[in-house]
């Protein structure tokens, strides 16, 4: 697929992704489906060479889509509504698009920024105690695990000063 083409099927799929969720009423809230039902129906061995679009999207809509749970549907009352809105739908295009990989401060500084930016916004609506949020006086902390390895890396080596701190255990006192 060049540029072109992933112009023009990306368009189609934006259209179909609104009329899916503009009609979703239309479809059964949970598949009428039995475990293995895809098994048959998929190839045993991995294609050996690229499909084109037309077909992986057909694929989707007669196989994949029939064994779909429609979270969305107005009368899915199950666990929780999803988190699933068109911003929310844009703005994981624009994630996949970039492609990046945020993992750590070095990979992707604004991704892991911005994640923490945001946690500890919800941590402030959550009246979490201020030595909990992000951007506390911790701070320093959190960046120079971050930017020296990760904390799996830091719990490994026994080096993790929040640890030594009591990490990831939270004390309430009343």
């Amino acid at each position: 697929m060049n540029a072109d083409e992933f112009r023009q099927k990306g368009k189609e799929l934006i259209d179909y992704i609104a009329d899916y969720l503009e009609n979703i009423e239309v479809n059964r809230v949970t598949p009428n489906v039995e475990p293995g039902y895809l098994r048959p129906l998929l190839p045993t061995n991995a294609p050996h060479h690229s499909e084109d679009w037309e077909n992986i999207f057909q694929d989707f809509k007669d196989k994949i889509l029939p064994g779909v749970t429609h979270w969305q549907h107005p009368r899915f009352h199950a666990y929780f509504p999803a988190g699933n809105s068109y911003p929310s739908i844009l703005g994981e295009l624009l994630s996949a698009g970039l492609g990046t990989v945020g993992f750590s401060w070095a990979a992707s500084p604004s991704c892991t920024e911005l994640e923490t930016i945001v946690l500890d916004w919800l941590g402030r609506m959550l009246n979490l105690p201020k030595t909990l949020l992000p951007e506390s006086d911790n701070k320093q902390i959190y960046t120079q695990i971050d930017i020296n390895g990760n904390s799996s890396e830091q719990n490994l080596n026994g080096q993790n000063s929040l640890q030594k701190r009591g990490g990831g255990v939270i004390l309430v006192q009343d």
